[in-house]
């Protein structure tokens, strides 16, 4: 036997009130669609003379497999080329990605964008 639940509606303010009711329509509807749903499934048991054991059977159905794709070996990629060398020549830089921490440094000491670094001939490799 369910327990019954006390609301006290009087203490709810007119939007806690709504949400209750939206809250209890939803729970109603779930139900009646339970019911319904489980009235088929009888229908369905029956008109089939289904038993339990194929019953199990459907809830538990082999998943579906999925091709194999082919996953081939990466290709390891040559490093690039050094295209800039810091002026002490401990450093180099390929000019693509993210520029080094040195390179941003020669630009703030030099006051240079990215591009001007790399258009300048003192720092070629």
């Amino acid at each position: 036997m369910a327990k019954k639940m006390a609301l006290d509606t009087k203490r709810l303010d007119t939007k806690q009130l709504n949400a209750v009711i939206k809250d209890a329509q939803s729970e109603i509807a779930k139900r009646e669609r339970f019911e319904q749903a489980k009235t088929e499934i009888h229908k369905i048991i029956g008109k089939y003379k289904l038993d339990a054991d194929d019953i199990k059977a459907l809830l538990v159905a082999p998943k579906k497999v999925k091709a194999k794709t082919r996953v081939g070996k990466k290709v390891a990629k040559a490093p690039l080329p050094a295209m800039f060398k810091s002026p002490d020549g401990t450093h180099a830089w390929s000019g693509r990605g993210r520029s080094p921490f040195w390179v941003n440094e020669i630009c703030e000491q030099e006051n240079l964008t990215t591009a001007a670094f790399k258009t300048d001939a003192r720092y070629k490799a």
